[in-house]
């Protein structure tokens, strides 16, 4: 390619970065709309789903992620080689566009992860109950041999 050649691509395309600008502007206002849907849902539970669809690369795991971020729920894409997260919206435009189709993935998984913490909450609950249980016979105990615990 000649350096007129050159001058031309360039043009080109600079000419159409305001069409890129509008178009991610777009993006980011029906992802934060996205995320605000999936808030209102109110789940209350996390869940996480392959970026990439499940296409991971040696120590590139990126995951698609709902959760907690400075104590409210977003959308977020998980690191794992740099053990890191960042908001959605905040992530570049190359991972904001891979989540898209992603989406979907998320919410189901969402909608499983609240009978995944129903029951885990259920045996924490049985475990906690036996436990005071327990100890409060051991009290009782105590209390009727006439000693202090």
């Amino acid at each position: 390619m000649g350096s007129d050649d050159w001058q031309a691509a360039l043009t080109a395309a600079q000419g159409r970065v305001p069409e890129l600008q509008a178009k991610t502007e777009e993006l980011n206002k029906l992802l934060s709309e996205a995320e605000e849907v999936i808030r209102q849902a109110r789940l209350g539970v996390s869940a996480r789903v392959p970026l990439d669809g499940g296409v991971f690369l040696e120590g590139q795991r990126k995951w698609l992620c709902w959760r907690k971020l400075d104590r409210a729920w977003a959308l977020a894409v998980y690191d794992e080689a740099s053990d890191s997260t960042q908001a959605l919206l905040s992530a570049s435009r190359e991972q904001r566009t891979q989540a898209v189709p992603q989406l979907g993935a998320l919410f189901r998984e969402l909608c499983t992860q609240v009978g995944v913490e129903i029951r885990k909450v259920t045996e924490a609950t049985a475990a906690c109950q036996a436990l005071v249980d327990e100890i409060r016979d051991v009290v009782a105990l105590e209390k009727a041999k006439g000693k202090k615990p």
